[in-house]
C-alpha cells in the first residue's frame, strides 16, 4: 500500500552502486515519500575472505544538493556481513538537475591491507 504525500506518488528504486569481487558491494534503496527529499538505504556487504575493520564512508554532491549522512551501523564486518547507513538527499534546483555522487569507502582487511575507492555514481534514478 502507498499513499500520496500532497499529492505527490511516492518513488522507490534499488541501485546496485558498486561490486568488487574480492572487496565489497555498495546498494542503495532509494524512497522519495515528498518531493525534493530523497532517503537512500546504503547497504555494504564484505565480499572478501577477511573481516573487515576501521571503515569509513565519505559522500559527495555537487552544490546544487544538500547531503546528509548518517551515522554507520558499525565499522567492522566479518565476511559476507554488512554495514548500513542512511543518506539524506535535498535536491531543490528548479529546473531539475540530475544528481552524481562520489563515494570513498576506505577500509582495513583483518591481514593489513588498507583499500580506499573513489567511486562516482553516475546511474542513481533520475528523480533525486
Amino acid at each position: 500500500y502507498q499513499r500520496r504525500v500532497h499529492g505527490h506518488a511516492p518513488l522507490s528504486a534499488v541501485v546496485q552502486v558498486h561490486r568488487k569481487d574480492g572487496e565489497i558491494s555498495i546498494d542503495f534503496q532509494c524512497s522519495q515519500n515528498q518531493p525534493k527529499i530523497t532517503n537512500i538505504n546504503v547497504t555494504i556487504t564484505n565480499l572478501s575472505n577477511n573481516a573487515i575493520h576501521s571503515f569509513a564512508f565519505l559522500a559527495a554532491l555537487p552544490k546544487h544538493a544538500k547531503l546528509n549522512i548518517l551515522p554507520l551501523s558499525d565499522t567492522t564486518m566479518p565476511v559476507n556481513g554488512t554495514i548500513k547507513l542512511t543518506l539524506i538527499i535535498e535536491n531543490p534546483s528548479e529546473p531539475h538537475k540530475a544528481v552524481v555522487m562520489r563515494l570513498k569507502p576506505k577500509y582495513c582487511h583483518s591481514n593489513g591491507t588498507w583499500v580506499e575507492e573513489d567511486l562516482k555514481v553516475s546511474n542513481l534514478p533520475a528523480w533525486i
